[in-house]
C-alpha cells in the first residue's frame, strides 16, 4: 500500500485524512498520472497499476463544496525491474548479467528461482556462473527496496551446449565451404 509521495507497485493510496470534515464533499482531481493509476474524484484514492517503473509527479487538486480549492505536487516512485532481456548463455562458459531496478527507495535486494543449475543471482542483481545444461529457462526475479515494496518480472534465456553449438559451426564450414564443394564435384 502506498502513501502520498512513496513507492509503489501496484498502487493504492488515500489522502490525507486532516482536511476539515465541514467543508465535505470534495472533489479531487489530478494533473497527468502515469499510466494505469487513476485519482478517485470523489474519495482521492489513487490506485491501479503502474504501467512502467520510474518516479513521477503530477498535480493533486482538491476542491470543497464552497469551491476552494488546494493543490499539491505528489511524487510517486514506482519500483520495476528495468531489465527487460538476458543474453544467451552456453554450457562450460563462465557467464555474468546484472539485472537493474528502477524507482523505489534503494538500496535494492534481489533474489530469483527457475534459476538454471550452475548459475546463481547475487543480492545486488548479478546472475553469474556457469551453467551445466542446455535448455530455455524462465528465470523469476524479484527486487525489495529498503522500504519493503517488491517487484517482479520474469526473463527468458537460452543455455545452449557449447559440444553442438561447436560442431554446428565445424559442419557449415566443412559442407557449406571448400569441403563440401570438392564432396559434390566427386559425387557428380
Amino acid at each position: 500500500m502506498a502513501r502520498w509521495g512513496a513507492s509503489s507497485s501496484p498502487a493504492r493510496s488515500t489522502p490525507p485524512s486532516s482536511l476539515p470534515a465541514a467543508n465535505h464533499p470534495y472533489t479531487w482531481s489530478s494533473g497527468s498520472l502515469p499510466g494505469g493509476l487513476s485519482l478517485g474524484s470523489t474519495t482521492g484514492n489513487l490506485s491501479g497499476n503502474a504501467s512502467q517503473p520510474g518516479a513521477f509527479s503530477f498535480a493533486v487538486t482538491v476542491t470543497d463544496q464552497q469551491l476552494a480549492t488546494a493543490s499539491v505536487t505528489a511524487t510517486l516512485s514506482v519500483l520495476g525491474i528495468s531489465t527487460t532481456s538476458l543474453p544467451n548463455a552456453s554450457t562450460s562458459t563462465a557467464y555474468s548479467q546484472t539485472t537493474t531496478a528502477v524507482g523505489g527507495t534503494p538500496p535494492y535486494s534481489f533474489t530469483g528461482s527457475g534459476i538454471p543449475q550452475g548459475l546463481s543471482l547475487s543480492g545486488s542483481g548479478t546472475l553469474s556462473g556457469t551453467p551445466k545444461h542446455a535448455g530455455i529457462y524462465a528465470i523469476g526475479i524479484q527486487v525489495t527496496d529498503s522500504a519493503g515494496i517488491s517487484a517482479s518480472t520474469s526473463l527468458s534465456t537460452p543455455v545452449r551446449n557449447y559440444g553442438d553449438v561447436f560442431r554446428s559451426g565445424c559442419q557449415r564450414q566443412l559442407f557449406g565451404g571448400y569441403l563440401g564443394q570438392k564432396v559434390v564435384k566427386m559425387m557428380a
